[in-house]
């Protein structure tokens, strides 16, 4: 998944990872390679907290780690340099999507933290690093029970995939909607087949995650495209077609995330583009400036060509759009609605009553 702005310190175990035999439906579509091993944690608490200042406080939830669409630019990479089991010391390349790591107890922990009353009316994101609906989900449903608990408990939901199998799950999404609120994010960094595929060997292609858009909007459910990661070279000549196929398809809202690569990851992206789409990689590297991203502050918005792009175009097509993760703009929103239709802002929590507040400043820090 695209990296959002800013991340909390590298997650640690809190106790041993046992392994569990993988189930058949976690390997389908998989292509030859190592055959991945599953791992179950049971952490104490499973909502991870990001303090982002003007845009407020979030919670995310992550109930597998490690990722089987194996994108090379994952943020969450890195996080599996810190991880391993009998001696054993995992690292960011192929470890990340072999030794994957699932929480079944995350919907029982959910349900617990729902029921504090500072929790009341904040949206939790799924996920806060990896794919939520990844090829294991489909054996383990660790994602829908999660879901199902935030219907029971009132929580509003921000999603972001690229699979597919979010489908599933279209029964529980349009329940959230018509109760306490979803969105759903579909990500794309390119249309063309061939470089998507370099980049995310085990993510659907960009076609048919449209049709994903396409099929969640007729279902009435709200969904988005996130422009995310967005790489010059590979995303830039592809923006406009991007934002007008997701228009055609559904999409109510837009969000764009420049590229932002971990120390760690940046040479992994540079070989693997230099091996797979070298008439590329003169200009995917030019983008680079040795550390994976772009300038930042005012001045990326003002030296950044796909950005422009991306707010004319999306502002033409009449897309909601946001620069920046789409998941704090997106939860801003969710709790506001939340907080407009559960009762007056004098009596919620004081995070729920700020909600609206929360959604403007935000919108103001990127002007």
């Amino acid at each position: 998944m695209g990296s959002p702005q800013r991340r909390p310190e590298v997650e640690r175990p809190t106790h041993s990872l046992i392994e569990r035999p993988l189930p058949a439906e976690a390997l389908a579509g998989r292509a030859t390679g190592p055959a991945p091993r599953l791992f179950e944690e049971r952490p104490r608490e499973i909502l991870a907290r990001h303090d982002l200042g003007a845009a407020g406080v979030h919670y995310t939830l992550d109930p597998y780690r490690g990722c089987q669409l194996a994108c090379v630019y994952c943020s969450a990479r890195p996080m599996h340099e810190h991880l391993g089991v009998g001696g054993e010391r995992w690292g960011s390349g192929a470890d990340f999507a072999t030794r994957l790591i699932a929480r079944p107890e995350a919907p029982q922990l959910l349900d617990q933290a729902l029921q504090r009353r500072r929790l009341r009316g904040r949206a939790v994101q799924l996920s806060g690093a990896t794919d939520p609906y990844q090829p294991l989900e489909a054996a383990l449903g660790i994602t829908r029970a999660c879901l199902d608990v935030c219907l029971r408990r009132d929580a509003p939901v921000g999603l972001q995939t690229k699979s597919a199998l979010v489908l599933r799950d279209r029964d529980l999404l349009l329940a959230l909607h018509r109760g306490p609120g979803v969105h759903v994010a579909v990500s794309l960094a390119s249309l063309d087949a061939a470089r998507a595929a370099a980049l995310e060997p085990g993510a659907p292609p960009p076609l048919a995650r449209l049709k994903i858009v396409e099929r969640l909007a007729a279902a009435g459910i709200p969904v988005g495209i996130s422009v995310a990661p967005a790489i010059l070279g590979l995303t830039d000549t592809d923006i406009v077609r991007m934002l007008t196929a997701a228009k055609d398809a559904g999409a109510s809202t837009a969000f764009y995330l420049r590229l932002r690569l971990p120390g760690l990851i940046e040479p992994m992206l540079v070989r693997r583009v230099r091996a797979t789409l070298p008439d590329r990689a003169r200009r995917v590297l030019a983008g680079l400036d040795g550390h994976g991203t772009a300038p930042a502050g005012r001045r990326a918005h003002a030296e950044d060509p796909m950005e422009q792009i991306f707010c004319f175009t999306a502002g033409r097509l009449g897309l909601a759009f946001t620069r920046g993760a789409p998941w704090p703009s997106t939860v801003a929103q969710l709790e506001a609605r939340w907080a407009e239709r559960r009762a007056p802002a004098a009596q919620l929590p004081l995070a729920a009553a700020r909600a609206p507040e929360r959604a403007a400043a935000e919108q103001l820090s990127l002007l």
